[in-house]
């Protein structure tokens, strides 16, 4: 499994890295509970077909493989080595598909804009109803000044929303767009946690402009 259908890189990320090309992957053997009598056979080699599929389409169609490889990465069946791989591999086809200004055809997290008289990046976000922050839109777009964007000026919009996944004993934040079985994995990072297994499980959800931006903290 894990053949990139090509050494040409698309315009959307490269030929993937640390694939398994030996065919001989153990699936199941890793996070997921294939041993489970609730898992199927038949769900194993859907996961194994959508990991194989993505690195596959990973040059050719670098959206169609986000979507594979994201579906096959939440599924919980993929073994530890394979979960790792599909993370570093869809972060790199991110750096294009969200954290550039390409545009590519058939994302349905982005799309194309054009500044309007007395546009501003806030009111763009507010007006075409993007879950996300009008920052996110000035680092999509390189601005370096926020506030001075021109009439008749390119942008890629990034739709959202984004939610976060804790694993607290990986010590790791997940970080996806859209919801539901429409979510894609964006990248990961290293989280901390709260001394002494202190940090709650459950669902949280951000109020409405309650974030703060590098805010003060201080060790208790």
């Amino acid at each position: 499994t894990g053949n990139t259908g090509g050494t040409t890189p698309p315009a959307g990320g490269s030929t993937p890295t640390g694939t398994n090309q030996s065919g001989n992957n153990t699936f199941g053997s890793g996070s997921g509970d294939v041993g489970s009598s609730d898992v199927s056979f038949a769900e194993v080699k859907r996961v194994r077909e959508l990991y194989s599929e993505g690195f596959r389409l990973f040059s050719e169609d670098p959206v169609r493989a986000r979507e594979f490889l994201s579906r096959a990465y939440v599924s919980g069946l993929l073994p530890a080595e394979d979960e790792k791989r599909v993370r570093v591999n869809i972060a790199r086809l991110n750096e294009t598909l969200v954290f550039s200004r390409t545009v590519v055809p058939g994302d349905p997290f982005a799309q194309s804009y054009t500044v309007r008289p007395n546009d501003s990046l806030s009111a763009i976000v507010s007006q075409r109803s993007l879950l996300i922050d009008h920052r996110l839109l000035a680092r999509v777009n390189d601005l370096k000044n926020p506030n001075n964007i021109r009439l008749g000026q390119q942008l890629k919009l990034i739709t959202g929303p984004f939610h976060l996944v804790v694993h607290k004993n990986a010590y790791r934040a997940d970080l996806f767009m859209g919801d539901a079985d429409d979510r894609v994995f964006v990248r990961s990072f290293v989280v901390g946690l709260g001394e002494g297994n202190s940090t709650p499980v459950g669902t949280f959800r951000v109020r409405p402009n309650s974030k703060l931006i590098n805010p003060e903290w201080t060790n208790p």
